[in-house]
């Protein structure tokens, strides 16, 4: 069965490869019906794209990054007005990606430090150029160029995400509390609400050993609309117990890739990886009438 949905999508306007229009002509080439591009923190792609190029439905889509229990975790915002929710994005003190990671590194500096790690003294400077990578791999790079830093590298782990497994794991030497970045929870569920949107629960399982508990916390004392029970790096186990879940919380159901485009080459727009996304339409049109914008 060919799955015909993705609404989690990301495109050059935060972290992705592909410009709104070439994610777009990729959608319509492999037929999908919906479509989501969930920027972070950035709906210029709403503003930048030729809508011509992609013959199904379009729902606006955002991620924003707050934290839970200490951990940075992301909410997905769905179906608001993109005039109101670009106004709402300039409330907080981020504008954009890269003013987000800009002010993450003056955090990084100043905790690190504070905790013992070596790092250079343009530590900052270095990462706010153009050639700078992305926030992960500059402050794991950074702190594995120092070997007086040794008692914390062996302490990460290859060939898993550095952001994840370290800078945002409470039980890790290498934690990172971010919370002075975001926004709220309750902060960004009303931004959203009040820009006509709904909201979900994304890649819940990212969140390892404190999934279960952010989850449960987020949906007994938010009003949560969505749980993204369909993702690129579900197991079966994971998506059938999200499912029942939001049966038992009376909650929708979405899903999507996370699409980046060459970054992560493994995921596949509307396939996720190795193909394993499907979607079941009759779980989104359980809610899509329910919206108040569809492009």
């Amino acid at each position: 069965m060919k799955n015909t949905i993705d609404l989690h999508t990301h495109s050059t306007k935060s972290d992705g490869t592909f410009t709104p229009n070439e994610l777009l002509t990729l959608a319509e080439h492999e037929k999908l019906a919906i479509l989501s591009i969930t920027d972070h923190e950035s709906v210029d792609a709403y503003y930048d794209m030729n809508r011509n190029l992609f013959s199904g439905k379009i729902i606006p889509g955002i991620e924003l990054r707050t934290s839970c229990f200490g951990v940075a975790i992301e909410l997905l915002g769905y179906g608001f007005d993109i005039d109101k929710m670009k106004e709402t994005i300039k409330k907080y003190h981020y504008k954009n990606t890269e003013e987000l990671d800009s002010y993450m590194i003056h955090l990084a500096y100043e905790q690190y430090t504070k905790k013992g790690v070596k790092l250079n003294s343009n530590f900052i400077d270095e990462f706010n150029t153009p050639a700078s990578p992305r926030l992960s791999k500059y402050v794991k790079s950074a702190i594995m160029n120092h070997p007086e830093n040794e008692i914390f590298s062996k302490e990460i782990p290859e060939g898993k995400s550095f952001f994840r497994t370290c800078m945002t794991n409470p039980n890790h030497p290498l934690f990172l509390d971010l919370s002075p970045a975001f926004p709220t929870v309750a902060e960004l569920i009303k931004a959203i609400k009040d820009a006509g949107g709904i909201v979900s629960i994304p890649h819940i399982f990212q969140y390892k050993e404190y999934a279960k508990k952010i989850l449960f916390h987020l949906l007994d004392n938010y009003d949560i609309d969505l749980v993204e029970c369909y993702y690129s790096s579900f197991t079966p186990e994971q998506t059938e117990f999200l499912i029942d879940v939001c049966k038992k919380y009376n909650k929708h159901i979405s899903g999507g890739s996370d699409f980046h485009g060459s970054i992560r080459p493994n995921v596949e727009l509307g396939k996720g990886t190795n193909k394993n996304l499907q979607i079941p339409e009759e779980s989104i049109n359980a809610w899509l009438p329910s919206l108040k914008n569809i492009i």
